[in-house]
């Protein structure tokens, strides 16, 4: 395998990992504030009371109270629903592991007595600290070497034919 054809292998699996993942999203009042102000500028007060009428079904004057100085800082507990479906809105801050790991299903075309043509396929599930290993750097490379090592005596990988990632 080309190390073009590997970069690609690698691009493809990220994708595939990053489409599984459970997106982590912003839920307090101070979090949404501060997101907000770094990326509405001027605007970031009329624009978080505007959406959160859409949440709310409040009128302006009503959630303009919630951004007032003096009220800024508090947590409001009682509306930390609406500030939890906002932050749903707005991008992820980041991804996790999915709570179950990853299913990997992948068909390998291993080199074997010199010759490339012995074709495997394994379903198998990544959980625990190897699904946040994996979910940091997908290689599916190390996962086809550890879940074939061991079965016979294989030389390399001649190419990738198929891979696919899901939730388990």
């Amino acid at each position: 395998m080309t190390e073009e054809q590997e970069k690609a292998s690698r691009a493809f699996l990220k994708e595939k990992v990053d489409a599984a993942n459970v997106p982590i999203f912003l839920t307090s009042k101070a979090d949404i504030v501060e997101y907000y102000r770094d990326t509405r500028g001027a605007r970031w007060k009329q624009d978080i009371i505007h959406d959160m009428m859409g949440i709310t079904g409040k009128k302006y004057a009503t959630i303009e109270k919630r951004f007032d100085k003096q009220r800024l800082d508090a947590p409001e507990r009682k509306n930390a629903g609406e500030y939890k479906e906002l932050g749903e809105k707005l991008p992820p801050i980041g991804h996790r592991p999915p709570a179950n790991g990853y299913k990997v299903s992948f068909t390998i075309d291993f080199k074997f007595s010199e010759k490339c043509g012995w074709i495997r396929t394994k379903t198998i599930t990544i959980s625990g600290p190897d699904a946040r290993s994996f979910a940091e750097d997908p290689d599916i490379f190390t996962v086809a070497l550890t879940y074939f090592e061991g079965e016979e005596e294989y030389e390399d990988i001649c190419a990738v034919l198929a891979v696919d990632v899901w939730a388990a």
